[in-house]
């Protein structure tokens, strides 16, 4: 692989992907760095990197910019570049978003030089994982330890109706959210609701305990999804109740009936309002 820069005054970065091949790089920045002008750089020889570019290209000439045509055109250029490293990478990255039979017909669209990639391996496990968190099937059964040092497990709390939220102190949507909670927490308590708040703030911990002041959510349980930061800047997901979930974007609520079986999935608002009055009867 060859290397040129030019105009490079101060650390900035660019992303690209590179292969097992010869290639070529260059690449100029601009004088003045925003959002908007980045670096222009030339890769030639990935595959790769070439199709990542088509993709972006194909997002940007969307006048529609609506969440519904970005999936669109994620899913057509998923399923017309089936052998595509890129392909496979999207289809991990969406399968938060879209629903198991959608994830299933795009993995099993994926040519055998796709699906050998470790980006496909985990697909193929996390549509394992998908499987089993759906309506109707036992929620897992986490355990960990709460705000006030308290060891707590799901299942401690049988026999209740659990609101599970997923959320963190830095998410501007969760914490608009934590209103409308609040509001069917003191609807239904009475009648058997607790809220189980699972923050994503492994590593932030006062700004979750000041979010959860500010919010005044001190109510409700509070734990944290259990994902670990290494000294070498990687992850330990032993204990990840997120990974559990498949809970890739937040917020992220599912409701838990009292057998223990899950009623709501990633469910909005709205299926969280009728599936309580469903439950509850009012």
């Amino acid at each position: 692989m060859s290397l040129s820069m030019n105009n490079v005054r101060e650390a900035k970065f660019i992303s690209f992907y590179i292969e097992q091949t010869n290639m070529e790089f260059s690449a100029e920045w601009p004088k003045e760095m925003s959002m908007e002008k980045m670096p222009e750089y030339t890769l030639t020889g990935s595959t790769t990197d070439k199709e990542a570019k088509e993709y972006n290209n194909l997002l940007s000439s969307d006048k529609i910019k609506t969440q519904e045509s970005n999936m669109k055109i994620t899913i057509d250029f998923i399923k017309s570049h089936p052998d595509s490293y890129f392909s496979a990478s999207m289809l991990n990255t969406y399968t938060s978003f879209l629903p198991l039979s959608d994830i299933e017909i795009l993995y099993a669209g994926l040519g055998d030089k796709a699906k050998g990639f470790s980006v496909s391996k985990e697909i193929k496990e996390t549509i394992n994982i998908i499987k089993t968190v759906q309506p109707g099937k036992p929620a897992y059964d986490f355990t960990a330890t709460d705000i006030n040092g308290k060891q707590i497990k799901l299942s401690d709390y049988r026999g209740k109706t659990v609101l599970i939220d997923f959320w963190a102190s830095w998410c501007k949507p969760c914490r608009a959210g934590m209103p409308h909670v609040k509001a069917l927490y003191d609807k239904y308590h009475n009648k058997g609701l607790e809220v189980i708040c699972i923050a994503d703030n492994d590593s932030q911990l006062d700004a979750w305990k000041k979010a959860i002041e500010i919010d005044g959510t001190g109510k409700f349980i509070h734990i944290l999804r259990g994902l670990k930061t290494l000294d070498n800047g990687g992850f330990d997901r032993s204990q990840d109740i997120s990974d559990r979930y498949v809970v890739h974007s937040i917020p992220s609520k599912f409701i838990v009936n009292a057998n223990g079986i899950l009623e709501c999935v990633k469910a909005e608002e709205a299926e969280l309002d009728a599936k309580l009055k469903e439950i509850f009867g009012f």
